[in-house]
């Protein structure tokens, strides 16, 4: 197996719904960040355990959009987070 490398999250994220259509978050114009607030963000692995982050993203997450709901992935110290809304 490879090692794995602190802070830097798995290549696979292992999800229970298949992606609807994947696309960089905010997509706009070149070279121009989205931050999204890490505060709505839950852990992919332990969706219950309370996170308590108040930081932002430091580049744009992803999007998976299908049927009216939206989810944000983003890799945060070592760990995948979502963020769903309809």
């Amino acid at each position: 197996a490879a090692a794995r490398v602190p802070g830097k999250c798995p290549e696979t994220l292992d999800w229970w719904n298949p992606p609807g259509g994947l696309a960089i978050y905010g997509g706009g114009q070149r070279g121009q960040g989205v931050r999204v607030s890490l505060r709505d963000f839950q852990s992919v692995v332990s969706p219950r355990r309370e996170l308590g982050l108040t930081d932002s993203t430091a580049y744009a997450p992803l999007r998976d959009y299908y049927d009216g709901v939206e989810t944000l992935f983003y890799c945060h110290n070592g760990q995948w987070l979502y963020r769903m809304a309809e």
